[in-house]
């Protein structure tokens, strides 16, 4: 089976955010989120985007809003994937780990949320499931999981996005992949060396951070962590993403969640 991700044609593990929990019981923060890739000319979360300007915004290209980066992976065979389409995966969800993806996240690689079964089972959350899950979505928790993926490139008949009307319910789209392989690409020695160095300057502080502010949810608290990073590594961070031509918020942002992450 292939999965499809929209917004990058180019998987970092320096731009990866590990999973945190949130505030919406369904819904974590962070992970590489994908939908089912079946056709060339059609996708659940694309047709979804495609009448919500709010979203579409989101991922239209910068050149062309209406050329948009993608990437199609496949995941290994022993890839530990929880399958909430039946009611004992998501008792192990709700009994087991209470809703807490993060620790499914130590158990699991990745997180497959059917939404049509996910109605039937939990119809009191019901306007949850349809407001955050939207669409039949593979959430992937680990990098390691995926097979050698391929960059796409998505090309949508352009149509009117000024307005939250159904405008480009009825634009065609065309998905074209891209026939060469790509490995995901490791974090380099100096990225590793850097959160390393985080871990054992800030640890005390990042644990103050997360027990002074227990009545937040994680992901805000993730935001705390990452200005307290900033303050002290800044200017090495900054340097960093410059030589490398990454963007440093996503950086920032992957170094603050896993030393949230690693801090207990």
């Amino acid at each position: 089976m292939e999965y499809l991700n929209v917004g990058t044609d180019r998987i970092l593990e320096e731009y990866f955010y590990p999973v945190v929990n949130t505030d919406k019981l369904l819904k974590p923060a962070g992970g590489f989120w994908c939908t089912n890739h079946l056709s060339p000319y059609y996708n659940e979360w694309i047709d979804f985007i495609m009448s919500k300007p709010v979203y579409f915004t989101r991922y239209m290209g910068k050149e062309n809003p209406f050329s948009l980066t993608g990437a199609v992976v496949t995941l290994k065979d022993d890839a530990r994937v929880l399958s909430l389409d039946n009611p004992d995966s998501l008792g192990l969800l709700s009994d087991k780990y209470k809703y807490d993806f993060e620790a499914v996240s130590d158990d699991f690689d990745a997180i497959y949320f059917d939404v049509y079964k996910l109605f039937s089972m939990l119809p009191k959350l019901g306007s949850e499931v349809r407001r955050y899950v939207t669409v039949n979505t593979m959430l992937l928790m680990n990098l390691e999981c995926i097979d050698p993926y391929k960059a796409a490139r998505i090309e949508l008949e352009p149509f009117d996005y000024s307005y939250e009307y159904d405008y480009g319910k009825d634009a065609s789209m065309q998905i074209n992949v891209s026939d060469t392989q790509r490995f995901v690409e490791p974090a380099s020695p100096i990225y590793l060396q850097l959160l390393e160095d985080i871990y054992k300057k800030l640890q005390d502080i990042i644990f103050n951070i997360k027990k002074n502010n227990r009545n937040l949810p994680n992901y805000a608290v993730v935001e705390l962590v990452r200005n307290e990073i900033l303050s002290r590594f800044g200017d090495f961070i900054k340097s960093y993403v410059e030589s490398k031509g990454y963007d440093e918020f996503r950086v920032a942002n992957s170094l603050a969640i896993k030393s949230f992450r690693r801090v207990k």
